[in-house]
């Protein structure tokens, strides 16, 4: 979409300007019009298409900057960046994202220590060399490092396991201070993706100001990087990025709707909105200058003719037709759940001790069996093992022959099979005459006696090609495991 790749231009010259020490209501201009392309859900050539007036009429957009809209979606480029950028050394860009390093301080390094790079960042801060610097300190060049890190971490993308129960204790907090009449966490976090590149926040409050000026001195937070009139960015211990979005009571269903995204789901229901005759945005569905929804999320899509769609939805694959058809898929809801197919304990690489994780699955209302003992090359005592795996087998006849089930899987159940724990014949005769017609039961392992595979209606295997552990690359806590 071309409003992002305008707006990084405007940012970047912005920067520039702000580098070279031109004129602050310039570089306010270009920063202020950045962000209204940002966060501007109309396809920014679509409205260019209706003339120099109506790109004139979005915030901070005047003639000049039309200009240069247009220029952009004419041409791919844009000359004033061009012209700016011969001026401003490669790499300082990326040195001015590093919080705390404001574009004299940018400046100054160039100019006295050719700073113009991360990596020689990196180097002047290690070795001291801007102690010689006017205005450097060892608390300020201690406080760079330490941002410098955040800056380098900041970009990585983390499991979604990794940084939720950082994420939802940081939502308690924001929703315990005055002000705050409601706040979720939306984007990729409340759409359930694997990974996360940062959190968005987003909160109703009447006093934005004071709820803002609040959040960014919550513990926990290491960085305040930008706070303005309805938001703020903030870094967390370890680098992980929080941006905090306020909007009114009012509009707190259809920004909840515009921060979660995706974009290409955001961009398509924009678009359902236009063939209505109405206008979707973060503050409402409008007819003309009508609001006629906002104030929750379901009545956005209502307001639509769409049933509410779940946020791990939407992803532009098909969920909007399925919603026009009334076919939209049914999610499977915590309450549904009956088992965890794995767990780790403290008996091997887990957090948790095997009476904490049954309490756990109790307190959830999901059933859970201690079968097994882990990786069974740590055995400590083998006759334990092998009990705890002939009373799995146990466990597994009463479950599948109960009929209760659809589906059971039961994962790494070749392994008693293979050490002759258990008899393959008998397993096979005993499934023969007691699995439930319609029961689904998948079985899996690494070398599947061939009796098993014989009997199977479908069998898979999957080999390693290449792994990084063959590089003495070992398995990483969020990766792997």
């Amino acid at each position: 979409m071309k409003n992002a790749e305008i707006a990084q231009l405007f940012q970047e010259m912005a920067e520039m300007l702000a580098f070279l020490g031109e004129n602050p209501f310039r570089v306010r201009a270009y920063t202020q019009a950045a962000r209204t392309l940002a966060d501007l859900e109309t396809p920014i050539d679509a409205i260019a298409a209706q003339g120099e007036e109506a790109l004139q009429a979005l915030p901070s957009i005047g003639p000049d900057l039309a200009a240069k809209i247009q220029e952009y979606l004419r041409t791919g480029t844009l000359q004033a960046h061009s012209k700016l950028a011969q001026q401003v050394p490669a790499g300082v860009l990326e040195v001015l994202r590093v919080p705390g390093v404001g574009p004299k301080t940018a400046r100054l390094l160039w100019e006295r220590l050719g700073v113009d790079s991360l990596e020689k960042l990196q180097a002047v801060l290690a070795s001291k060399q801007v102690l010689g610097l006017p205005g450097f300190g060892e608390k300020k060049r201690q406080r760079l490092l330490e941002n410098l890190a955040l800056a380098e971490t900041a970009t990585q993308r983390r499991p979604l396991g990794a940084v939720l129960g950082q994420a939802r204790a940081l939502l308690e907090q924001v929703r315990a201070q005055p002000g705050v009449l409601q706040a979720e966490i939306c984007g990729s976090f409340r759409r359930y993706r694997e990974t996360v590149g940062d959190l968005d926040f987003l909160i109703a409050t009447l006093t934005p100001a004071q709820v803002l000026e609040a959040l960014v001195r919550l513990p926990g937070i290491v960085d305040v990087e930008a706070v303005g009139e309805n938001r703020a960015t903030v870094f967390l211990q370890g680098g992980l990025q929080v941006d905090f979005k306020t909007v009114p009571p009012a509009a707190w269903g259809s920004g909840l709707q515009y921060l979660t995204g995706s974009k290409a789901h955001s961009i398509k229901l924009r678009t359902l909105a236009q063939k209505q005759g109405l206008k979707l945005n973060e503050y409402g569905v409008w007819r003309g200058e009508t609001r006629l929804a906002g104030e929750d999320e379901a009545g956005v899509y209502r307001a639509l003719g769409l049933p509410w769609i779940p946020p791990p939805l939407r992803e532009d694959n098909g969920e909007i037709e399925a919603a026009q058809a009334g076919q939209l898929p049914r999610l499977v809801q915590l309450e549904e759940v009956r088992g965890d197919l794995q767990v780790h304990s403290r008996w091997s690489d887990g957090k948790a001790t095997l009476l904490e994780l049954a309490q756990a699955a109790q307190k959830l209302g999901i059933e859970w069996h201690k079968l097994g003992d882990g990786f069974t090359w740590l055995s400590k005592d083998m006759d334990e093992t092998v009990a705890k795996a002939l009373h799995a087998w146990e466990v597994a006849r009463e479950k599948i022959a109960s009929g209760d089930y659809d589906l059971i899987i039961l994962d790494e159940f070749t392994y008693p099979l293979k050490y002759d724990w258990l008899d393959t014949q008998e397993v096979i005769t005993w499934l023969q005459d007691n699995r439930p017609p319609m029961l689904h039961l998948v079985i899996t392992g690494r070398d599947a006696p061939p009796e098993l595979i014989a009997f199977a209606d479908l069998v898979t295997e999957m080999r390693k090609v290449k792994h990084p552990y063959d590089q003495g690359i070992r398995a990483q806590p969020g990766i792997e495991f």
